[in-house]
């Protein structure tokens, strides 16, 4: 029997972290960590002008994504900029536009998490254990996700009849042939 011959591989994967580009990757034991820098200008939120980079701000603590196989858990280092608006004078940090609220969860991972809780006899130890999450986190994501579906249901429309209006809207009586 021969020995078999293995080939180096390029696998591509598709991330969803525009405007963002993957810079760099780290393996560490079971767990991957990719680095992320931003490609695009920086513009001013308050005046929309471009601004000047200033420097940049290294996360205080990565994002939790979906785990990419064949790791247990992957984790996003996202560098933000600081810009320095030359039109208002604001000083201001680049906004991560793949990151679920204030938390330290991707977009994509928060779905996921809904989605698991919203499966029939879903509980918050399972999806956590199977996300390699921590409770508490798949506790406070969903309950964020819920408060803001429920912030965007329309209230219902309460209408005040009183019985004059309701009389004077009526149609007159159908004459009898």
């Amino acid at each position: 029997m021969q020995p078999i011959e293995l080939q180096d591989q390029n696998i591509s994967i598709h991330l969803p972290c525009k405007p963002f580009r993957l810079t760099s990757q780290k393996i560490l034991g079971k767990d991957i960590h990719l680095y992320f820098s931003c490609t695009e200008e920086l513009v001013c939120p308050e005046c929309g002008s471009v601004a000047g980079n200033h420097g940049y701000r290294p996360g205080k603590k990565a994002l939790s994504a979906e785990p990419i196989p064949p790791y247990r858990r992957t984790y996003w280092h996202v560098a933000k900029r600081k810009g320095l608006c030359p039109s208002c004078g604001l000083m201001f940090t680049e906004s991560v536009p793949f990151q679920f609220k204030a938390r330290h969860v991707t977009l994509d991972l928060a779905s996921k998490i809904c989605t698991m809780m919203d499966a029939p006899n879903a509980n918050i130890r399972t999806t956590a254990k199977i996300l390699g999450l921590k409770e508490d986190m798949v506790r406070r994501v969903h309950k964020e996700y819920l408060l803001e579906v429920e912030a965007n249901i329309p209230q219902p429309v309460i209408h005040n009849w009183s019985k004059d209006s309701m009389i004077r809207n009526q149609s007159p009586p159908k004459e009898q042939v």
